[in-house]
């Protein structure tokens, strides 16, 4: 069974888990840094600034409460409303995120491309690529979220800046 959603379903997390939420193109970004090695708290921080130095909100930080993750948890959110401190906040510009456990996250960007991922003559996203480099994995430990465009009901609709919520909340 593959953690991917294509059309708006539910994704599988661990439960009191943190995810780093980041879209897929922006990992290729983070793999050129030749000291990504273990992701702490400091680390993420030098990410945001030295690797994103033109954008606030380059991915997010999730502490997982449930093991489903339902996409209305993503609220668009104005960008004159950001505030950068809050790591619940994210930027895409693809529409394609990547939820990914904190502490395989080094290990993840190392094997990830967004080429390979995308590179696909018969759908979205090539689904064969995606079970290679998900396959020894656990299958909540990474989860891939596209989006389905406008007016399908949702928030995530596409490119934009959003937070990433727990279930109940709105904001």
């Amino acid at each position: 069974m593959r953690n991917i959603s294509l059309n708006n379903e539910s994704i599988r997390l661990k439960s009191n888990k943190k995810y780093i939420v980041i879209d897929a193109l922006y990992i290729d970004n983070i793999r050129q840094i030749p000291f990504i090695c273990d992701i702490d708290n400091n680390s993420l921080e030098i990410l945001r600034t030295e690797v994103f130095p033109y954008t606030d909100t380059p991915f997010a930080e999730f502490n997982s409460c449930s093991e489903i993750f339902k996409i209305e948890q993503i609220k668009k959110i104005n960008y004159h409303n950001i505030n950068v401190k809050d790591n619940s906040i994210f930027s895409t510009d693809t529409g394609l995120i990547i939820f990914i456990n904190k502490e395989i996250f080094s290990s993840f960007i190392k094997n990830f491309s967004y080429e390979d991922l995308v590179n696909s003559d018969l759908e979205i996203i090539d689904i064969n690529y995606w079970d290679l480099i998900t396959n020894d994995l656990d299958l909540d430990d990474v989860g891939l979220i596209l989006s389905s465009g406008l007016n399908y009901g949702v928030d995530f609709s596409g490119s934009g800046t959003y937070k990433v919520t727990q279930i109940g909340t709105q904001s």
